[in-house]
C-alpha cells in the first residue's frame, strides 16, 4: 500500500498531533469509513456525536475524535477528524511548529524524520477528496505536478 510502517506512523501522530490518536484517524484510514469526508454542520451527527462543536477558544487538552480548528467553514471550533477541514488546519499548525528543521540541526534526525512523516501524511489528507490514504498520496502528487491526474508519472 505505502512505504510507511503503520505502527510507526500512528506513534508519530501521537507525538506531534495527539488528536490523531482517534480510531477514525489512524493510519491508514479504516476502509469502512466510506467514500466521503463528513460535511461540517452544527446539525449533522456522526455515530450519535455532532460533527462540529463551535467554540471561540480551545479548551484544555484534546477532545477525543475532534481537532480544534481556528479556521473552518463554520468558524472556530472542534471539527470531527473525518472532516477535511481538520487536516488543512493541522497542516498549518505543523508547518508553523517547524520542528523538522529545528530537530535536524540539533542532531535529532529520527525525530525530524518522524515530524516530516506526520507532516507529509497530514498534507496528503488535506489534498484528498475522501478519507483514503492511498488516494490522498495520489492526490498530493497530482497537486504538486499541476493538478492533472497522472501527470509527471512515468510508467
Amino acid at each position: 500500500m505505502t512505504g510507511y510502517d503503520h505502527d510507526e506512523v500512528n506513534m508519530t501522530f501521537a507525538m506531534f498531533c495527539p488528536e490523531l490518536k482517534s480510531r477514525y484517524a489512524v493510519y491508514p484510514f479504516p476502509k469502512k469509513l466510506g467514500e466521503r469526508w463528513l460535511t461540517p454542520s452544527t446539525q449533522a451527527e456522526f455515530e450519535g456525536k455532532p460533527v462540529v462543536v463551535l467554540a471561540a477558544k480551545e479548551e484544555e487538552g484534546p477532545k477525543e475524535d475532534y481537532v480544534y480548528c481556528k479556521r473552518g467553514p463554520l468558524g472556530p471550533g472542534y471539527y470531527h477528524v473525518l472532516c477535511k477541514t481538520v487536516y488543512v488546519n493541522l497542516y498549518t499548525r505543523i508547518q508553523n511548529q517547524g520542528n523538522g528543521k529545528f530537530l535536524f540541526f540539533f542532531g535529532d534526525s529520527k525525530h525530524a524524520d518522524q515530524w516530516d512523516t506526520c507532516r507529509r501524511i497530514v498534507y496528503n489528507r488535506s489534498r484528498a477528496n475522501r478519507p483514503d490514504d492511498v488516494h490522498a498520496a495520489e492526490a498530493a502528487i497530482d497537486h504538486i505536478v499541476g493538478g492533472v491526474p497522472g501527470a509527471g508519472l512515468k510508467l
